[in-house]
């Protein structure tokens, strides 16, 4: 199993329930919490797209991309991980919605070409950035996930969301 980061869409409230019980948290991380539309699959882009972002976007910008990738804080301090430590690799972070509508403000107006202003240009120094299974094309590979990532947060900030993120 591949191991890459998730991120998903949550109410405040449903962070809070997340947060005190461990029953709620172990149904995100199966899948059975929100709808297939509200999950967001990044992949092993999440380190590329904050090294690019530090050779080519301000520090607030990366402070917020960083913020989007990372959480703000543990989700469930007692149950890090949810009720069985198979299900993820990592603890389980959360960013509050006004939080998630600040990381958005700040990055609004992005776009991927933004990002990629640093992209090295030989596949030697590329291979630096994701490591030996390098994509394809990484230059659309990590242009995607960005763009994507940025649409899943300016959605959630309209919807007064917050953001659960781990990777399984």
């Amino acid at each position: 199993m591949a191991v890459t980061q998730q991120i998903a869409r949550v109410a405040q409230g449903i962070l809070e329930e997340m947060s005190a019980n461990p029953e709620v948290l172990d149904r995100l991380l199966r899948f059975k919490l929100t709808g297939p539309e509200d999950i967001l699959d990044l992949d092993w882009a999440p380190k590329a797209l904050l090294a690019l972002a530090q050779d080519s976007l301000s520090e607030a910008q990366v402070r917020a991309l960083r913020d989007l990738l990372e959480g703000s804080k543990r989700l469930n301090k007692e149950c890090a991980t949810g009720l069985q430590d198979d299900l993820v690799w990592s603890d389980v972070t959360c960013l509050y919605p006004s939080e998630v509508q600040h990381a958005s403000s700040i990055l609004a107006g992005l776009t991927s070409s933004d990002i990629l202003r640093s992209f090295p240009p030989t596949r030697e120094a590329q291979m630096e950035l994701r490591g030996a299974m390098l994509p394809d094309d990484p230059v659309e590979y990590y242009a995607a996930h960005f763009t994507a990532l940025l649409h899943f947060a300016e959605r959630a900030a309209d919807r007064g969301l917050g953001l659960a993120l781990w990777w399984d």
